[in-house]
């Protein structure tokens, strides 16, 4: 891999991450909010965190290229296709739910970024992630695999690094971090690399089970709404367009929003000396919504 490429790009990044301290009015009291959506246009949030490490593990090993897997809004893939594209890196994205003609904006930037765009079925999707290769045996011949979603140990490497950007009395058992979950890299990477803090999330994919996140000091949100991964609801637009007018920050709809709708709900305003709110980016979603 090229070193003044990948030079280039870190370059290019915004870390450490803005630490914002906003007054909320639904809640009466300020909170921090870790700006990791400004890390980048693209590669913005958690997305950057996890592939720091990926591309890492990928100039250690002898591979040609870099495979992952997701779905046509993915973040995660789009964030891997302009990191390929800039660092020269030939890249295969595998698409679960993709049907004809369904050339999402996502999916657009990948393929103008160079990516190899191929469909495969959901049941092939679960496999990978029961870590069963038979379906892409040939492509991992020469190529380095990342989970969906960026996920996995070399995932959790940037996680340090973000830990390591809060102030350094955060980790107090009167503190709370409030982060989104997709894979739940994120929130294993904040749970080991502290120790004491509180962290609170909101079970989005309802049927994953996250053992890595069975700890005392971690539990679930009530959502607001009951409605499956991936849906956007009227009310979660109206309350991102509210939440930017009032505040200047976007909020992403199937995270970041839906998290903070719960957050507000709950009775947690009261019980933390300091909260800690994840901005874990992924506004490239929001596109066709708002």
């Amino acid at each position: 891999m090229n070193l003044q490429l990948v030079q280039n790009l870190l370059s290019s990044l915004s870390v450490p991450s803005r630490l914002d301290e906003i007054h909320l009015d639904e809640i009466q009291r300020s909170i921090f909010i870790k700006r990791d959506d400004l890390i980048h246009p693209v590669i913005s949030g958690n997305k950057w965190r996890k592939l720091e490490g990926h591309i890492k593990q990928f100039n250690s090993k002898s591979a040609k290229g870099i495979v992952s897997m997701g779905g046509v809004y993915s973040n995660h893939l789009h964030a891997l296709a302009y990191v390929c594209s800039v660092l020269k890196i030939p890249c295969d994205l595998l698409i679960y739910g993709w049907h004809d003609n369904q050339w999402t904006p996502t999916l657009k930037d990948a393929l103008n970024w160079s990516a190899n765009l191929y469909p495969i079925s959901r049941s092939d999707a679960q496999n990978l992630r029961d870590q069963n290769f038979d379906c892409i045996q040939d492509k991992l011949k020469t190529a380095y695999w990342i989970p969906e979603g960026g996920g996995g140990e070399a995932g959790m490497i940037g996680m340090k690094h973000l830990v390591d950007e809060l102030p350094q009395n955060f980790d107090r058992e009167d503190h709370l971090i409030v982060c989104p979950c997709g894979t739940g890299t994120t929130l294993h990477g904040l749970i080991k690399h502290s120790r004491h803090i509180q962290i609170v999330s909101l079970r989005n994919v309802k049927q994953t089970i996250y053992p890595m996140l069975n700890k005392d000091r971690f539990s679930w949100l009530p959502a607001t709404e009951s409605k499956s991964f991936g849906k956007i609801t009227a009310s979660t637009k109206q309350f991102v367009l509210e939440f930017k007018s009032n505040y200047g920050i976007e909020l992403d709809l199937i995270y970041t929003a839906p998290l903070m709708q719960a957050f507000l709900n709950s009775n947690l305003a009261t019980d933390y000396r300091q909260i800690y709110f994840i901005h874990t980016g992924g506004l490239q979603g929001n596109r066709i919504h708002l």
